[in-house]
């Protein structure tokens, strides 16, 4: 499961500029996300089959825009 949020907050700072703040979270649950098996390891070694990666954890990131 993985759940993406963003939020944003536009201001007018005069009649022709304008200024936005944007959060974004990836993750935000930060469950663990498996990757595939390890299958290209030689049959018989203790590796093969194992899952010893995962995808990215909760990342956050802010943002401000200034439009005129």
């Amino acid at each position: 499961m993985n759940l993406d949020l963003s939020l944003e907050k536009k201001t007018a700072l005069t009649e022709r500029v304008e200024l936005a703040f944007r959060v974004e979270f990836f993750n935000i649950l930060n469950h663990t996300e498996w990757q595939s098996p390890n299958v290209s390891t030689p049959i018989g070694s203790p590796q093969l089959g194992l899952i010893t990666q995962t995808y990215d954890p909760r990342i956050g990131q802010l943002a401000l825009r200034l439009t005129f």
